[in-house]
């Protein structure tokens, strides 16, 4: 039984694919090796192998030459006696071949057994797997640490396993520090929320996730989140998930950026995709409908529903065009908002066809152009305005390019120059209209003034110039011509212009008027000074007249003849004031004025008149008013004597005063006075109010009969006020008395200038310098 049992563990081993060899245990020799071994040693016989020791077929694999006694002894000393190690065979032909050497001992090593039995295990092919794994973990290892992707394994729950050293660049997270956490603790808390209240958005094999991931310095980053669930192979649960996320910060950005501008840009996407009928609808074009649109729909009816019905079939008719033609399309309709508005859109798109070159899907674009329309509107209608006051102004206005070619006129400007529109626009005209300087000079081609301000860029200013109308006759025109200027580059100039020569002739006859009115006037101060003289001769021959003896009849006829000669002569200063006046030859003072002696002057002169008429005169001076200041006194003086008197000519009854008042200067050294005469008279009806500063002027020809007069007085006083720098107006109303007043600016005078008190003593006595003055009807004054 035993023998038989031998047998077999023998034929076990001769055959046994693992090289298996009987050693003595003390020295090592190979009393048996099968054939297995004798393939692995490179030897064709096992004779060749019996009686030599074993460790002469094998080289050091490190530092260590194996030493069989050394071996041996730790078989035998080890607990299940066996011992491994790691060796090389070196073959006949130099080869060196990787082995893992097993030594056991037989028996239970009491006494010490006689063989030991060795296994040789080549590891040739084991070592070509460990360097291509090597290797392959090397090329992973490389792909792990310098990608861009965060790569992690977790549970189904969220927990992490495994990290990629990409999260710390990513995230500012190490690996390590992850491991062991939940993945939604490093979520935005609106995404984890999401993700705690759905768990198929925690993970998803189907789906992509963007959501905001915690950075460790605490700002988020935008994530785009790919997952891919690995399953139990037998229950088919999840086991592991693993999840690739990449860091979209900047092309989220960019998504905002454009989606902001398609905002502003007012434009909206859409999807279609012909195969599963998916439409998908961007964020901003559902603004555009004002949310009437889902964001995924399968059908159209949601944006037909909201097409103007005039333009549905236009838009039917596309949709079947994109639906089987190969081109893109391009339409403008209207659509309703539920408000009632209309909004105007422009729609794009262009097809994607598959491998037959059928469309598969189409990608379209939609703008809502309604603010651009109501801008195009609006510029049309400004532009038919335009059109309007070009077509209808009088003026002639003309484009011209830099060259000089007419590039647009309007239609007066065209009939001036005897042209039509269609004659001159395009074309070169300047040569035509303006040949000729206003003296009659000929102006060489291309050296017109208009050429040259263009060319120049000169600033508008208003010149003359002869015209020539296409039939051969001119005109002189005013010209003015203006730079035309698109975005700060000249690109010709606007030159507008008008017929002259009636105003030309206008302005002749009117320069010929002033002229022979200038003539008359100095005719009627040289007339008028050769008769004064004269009648100064009269007068003081009447004077003479008056100290010899004569009768009462004769002294009567004198006194008439005196006060014929006296108005006579009234009438002659008037005409030579006006004269003068009308002239510019009137020259004004600047001297001292006694302001209350020159009012007491005027008054005591028509006190004889007031007592005659039973009139009371009165003067007012306002206490601001200095005593002395600076003006014309005389022209002053002429001024309140020709009020005063019409005032006492007017007023049969009652009180004819002087007022005299200090306006409100801002400069302390101007003095600014007002003065009013006031009477009790007949009053001026208004209607003819208008005509009393005029020259020559009578209100009524009875009023002449009985009052007399030249009626060149006010206008005197009107000529003498305005060249003096004043106003003059009066407030009157028909029976109820005038109020005749006038402005006049005077200069103070310095504290030196003043006159001394002694000096206006021997003046003689002057009335008070404010206060009021009372000439009454039987002349006493107080």
């Amino acid at each position: 039984m035993s023998s038989s049992l031998e047998i077999d563990y023998r034929s076990i081993v001769h055959y046994s694919p693992i090289a298996t060899a009987v050693l003595a245990a003390e020295l090592g020799e190979i009393a048996y090796a099968n054939p297995a071994f004798c393939r692995l040693a490179g030897l064709e016989t096992e004779a060749e192998l019996r009686g030599l020791a074993w460790t002469e077929l094998t080289v050091p694999a490190g530092t260590e030459v194996p030493d069989h006694g050394v071996l041996s002894r730790a078989v035998l000393a080890s607990r299940d006696g066996r011992i491994e190690r790691e060796l090389q065979i070196a073959l006949k032909n130099g080869e060196l071949v990787p082995v893992r050497a097993q030594l056991y001992r037989i028996g239970d090593g009491h006494p010490a057994p006689a063989f030991l039995l060795l296994q040789l295990i080549d590891l040739t092919d084991i070592r070509s797997e460990e360097r291509k794994l090597r290797k392959e973990l090397e090329m992973l290892s490389l792909i792990t640490e310098y990608t861009q992707d965060v790569i992690s394994f977790s549970e189904p729950d969220g927990t992490l396993l495994y990290c990629t050293p990409s999260m710390l660049p990513v995230l500012g997270y190490e690996p390590s520090s992850a491991v062991g956490r939940n993945r939604i603790e490093f979520y935005h808390p609106d995404d984890a929320e999401e993700m705690r209240n759905d768990r198929s958005k925690l993970y998803s094999d189907r789906d992509t996730f963007v959501r905001r991931v915690k950075h460790n310095d605490g700002h988020y980053i935008w994530l785009e989140i790919v997952s891919r669930i690995i399953r139990h192979p037998e229950t088919g649960e999840p086991f592991k998930v693993l999840t690739i996320t990449r860091d979209i910060t900047k092309r989220k950005q960019y998504e905002d950026t454009l989606s902001r501008a398609q905002e502003i840009a007012h434009i909206g996407c859409w999807d279609w995709d012909l195969l599963t009928g998916r439409l998908t609808y961007s964020e901003q074009l559902r603004r555009i409908f004002d949310d009437q649109l889902p964001a995924v729909d399968y059908a159209l009816d949601s944006m037909l529903q909201c097409v103007h019905p005039e333009d549905l079939p236009r838009l039917l008719s596309a949709v079947d065009h994109m639906r089987t033609g190969r081109n893109g399309s391009d339409l403008t309709y209207r659509i309703f908002l539920p408000d009632g508005d209309v909004r105007v859109l422009h729609a794009q798109c262009e097809p994607e066809l598959d491998v037959n070159g059928n469309p598969a899907r189409i990608i379209g674009m939609i703008q809502d152009i309604t603010q651009r329309e109501r801008y195009i509107t609006q510029i049309e209608q400004l532009s038919h305005e335009h059109a309007l006051i070009l077509n209808t102004v009088s003026e002639g206005i003309c484009g011209l390019d830099m060259e000089g070619r007419c590039t647009f006129i309007n239609p007066a400007g065209a009939r001036k120059l005897g042209y039509s529109i269609a004659d001159l626009e395009g074309t070169t005209c300047l040569n035509q209209i303006q040949q000729t300087a206003p003296d009659g000079s000929h102006y060489a081609a291309g050296q017109t003034p208009i050429h040259a301000a263009i060319v120049l860029g000169e600033d508008p200013v208003w010149k003359e110039g002869v015209f020539w109308r296409k039939d051969g006759s001119s005109f002189l025109a005013e010209y003015r011509v203006t730079p035309l200027y698109d975005n700060g580059l000249q690109i010709g100039a606007v030159v507008n212009y008008h017929d002259k020569t009636s105003q030309k002739e206008i302005l002749r006859a009117k320069e010929m008027a002033e002229q022979a009115d200038r003539a008359k006037s100095e005719f009627l101060a040289i007339i008028s000074h050769e008769l004064r003289t004269p009648m100064n001769g009269i007068v003081g021959i009447m004077d003479l007249l008056t100290d010899t003896e004569l009768d009462d009849e004769q002294r009567a006829y004198l006194d008439i003849i005196r006060k014929s000669s006296d108005s006579l002569l009234y009438i002659l200063n008037e005409v030579l004031d006006y004269s003068k006046l009308e002239a510019g030859k009137m020259s004004i003072m600047h001297e001292p004025i006694d302001i209350a002696h020159l009012v007491e002057g005027v008054l005591t002169l028509f006190t004889p008149a007031a007592q005659e008429k039973q009139l009371a005169l009165a003067s007012v001076l306002n206490e601001s008013i200095p005593p002395v200041f600076m003006g014309d006194g005389a022209r002053l003086r002429q001024i309140l004597i020709n009020l005063v008197g019409n005032a006492i000519k007017f007023t049969d009854n009652g009180e004819v005063s002087v007022t005299i008042e200090r306006l409100a200067n801002p400069d302390p050294h101007a003095l600014t006075l007002a003065f009013c005469v006031k009477d009790t008279g007949i009053g001026i009806p208004a209607q003819l109010q208008g005509q009393l500063f005029q020259s020559f002027s009578q209100l009524h020809p009875s009023l002449n009969r009985k009052y007399g007069g030249t009626g060149l007085g006010l206008s005197i006083c009107r000529k003498l006020v305005e060249l003096m720098g004043g106003i003059i107006g009066v407030d009157s109303a028909e029976g109820a008395g005038s109020t005749f007043y006038f402005t006049l600016p005077f200069g103070t005078l310095s504290a030196p200038e003043q006159p001394a008190d002694a000096e206006r003593a021997e003046s003689g006595p002057t009335a008070p310098a404010a206060g009021k003055v009372l000439f009454p009807a039987d002349g006493s004054r107080r």
